[in-house]
Order: C-alpha cells, then sequence, then structure tokens
C-alpha cells in the first residue's frame, strides 16, 4: 500500500503575533460570529481520498476553565465537531503555544465522515466573554490515499 498526500490548503494569516510564526487570527466568544473557515469548498470525493489531516498552531487568552474552541468539518450537507478544546479538559495553558492536529477519515461508521465535492474545515469558539480569546496560526489541511 503507497499512501500519497496532497496538501489542499494552506492558511496563513496577516496579522503580527511573535511565536510561533508570523500570523494569526483570533475570536472570542460570539460562536458562529466568532468563526472562520475555508470559503471556497474542495473536493476530497473525486480523487479518492481516505483521511484529511487538519495541522494548526493556537494560544488561548483569557480563557476560563469551562470555555472551548472546536474544529468543524463540513461534509457538504452540515458541520460536524471533529476536534474540541476545553481548557480544563484539554489541559491548555493561556498564553502557551500549541501544534495540534487532527484526522478525518471517510466512512460510515462512528467518528468517519463523507468526503464531499465541496470540504470545508471551520474553527469556532464559544466563551463566555469579549476577551476570552484563542489565536489560530498556520493552518494546513492536506488529504492522504492509500
Amino acid at each position: 500500500m503507497c499512501k500519497k498526500t496532497i496538501y489542499l490548503a494552506a492558511i496563513f494569516l496577516v496579522f503580527a503575533l511573535s511565536s510561533p510564526g508570523l500570523a494569526w487570527v483570533y475570536w472570542d466568544n460570539s460562536g458562529d460570529a466568532s468563526s472562520f473557515y475555508h470559503t471556497n469548498g474542495i473536493d476530497v470525493n473525486s480523487p479518492g481520498y481516505t483521511q484529511i489531516k487538519v495541522t494548526f498552531w493556537f494560544i488561548a487568552n483569557g480563557m476560563g476553565q469551562n470555555e472551548d474552541f472546536f474544529v468543524e468539518y463540513y461534509d457538504g450537507s452540515s458541520w460536524n465537531t471533529v476536534a474540541t478544546y476545553k481548557k480544563a479538559q484539554s489541559g491548555i495553558a493561556n498564553n502557551k503555544w500549541y501544534r495540534e492536529t487532527v484526522y478525518i477519515n471517510e466512512g460510515t461508521g462512528q467518528d468517519e465522515y463523507t468526503f464531499p465535492s465541496n470540504m470545508k474545515i471551520k474553527f469556532r469558539c464559544d466563551a463566555g466573554a469579549d476577551n476570552d480569546d484563542v489565536y489560530i496560526d498556520e493552518v494546513t489541511v492536506s488529504a492522504m490515499t492509500e
């Protein structure tokens, strides 16, 4: 079996902030109004991909113990939460950078998803106040075939 990795998208944003990169985006407590996603759908159906990999850096600033943010996947008809980062449960400390990788597998079983012709990835914050921030940097989306 041979695995082939294709880079579908890389998002490097344009605001200055120290480490790990030169760019970031942030949002606070506004739910969907405090989210961002790749607006052009990406075809992950036709090429026969079996896994999507989302890698990114983040830093929390002012997040309380029960506040969280999500990585969501659009399967062509609805948004699905594929990763949840809750400060208390994930061991996240404020003002410290973390590098994360989320894997999304194709299939019909539990924790498997349809791979459509218009896939999107979204980051969404659900904190308690406007000064509960999460900064996201160096988002890379890739896909693999077997």
